[in-house]
């Protein structure tokens, strides 16, 4: 899947999960907030990412503010609301 700008053309691991997936897991996200049920439902507005540190700190420069920005994945716009270990 294609993450960012299609200039750039960067190609990165994307995984679909579920709301439940950072509770079971029992992760700490590092900023803002995990997934949950309510962002796979079908009349939300928008979608969701979280990010993994890595990518937060080598693409994002480990911005503090990240947490409500826009990302490209695959021609789509999602909205990060979380940063993962």
């Amino acid at each position: 899947t294609q993450v960012g700008d299609a200039a750039e053309g960067e190609a990165r691991t994307v995984e679909l999960v579920t709301g439940n997936f950072f509770r079971v897991l029992r992760l700490t996200l590092l900023a803002g907030r995990a997934l949950d049920d309510r962002d796979a439902a079908v009349e939300r507005s928008g979608a969701v990412a979280v990010v993994s540190a890595s990518y937060w700190r080598s693409r994002l420069g480990a911005d503090p503010g990240v947490v409500g920005r826009t990302i490209q994945l695959a021609s789509s716009p999602f909205e990060i609301i979380g940063v993962a270990p």
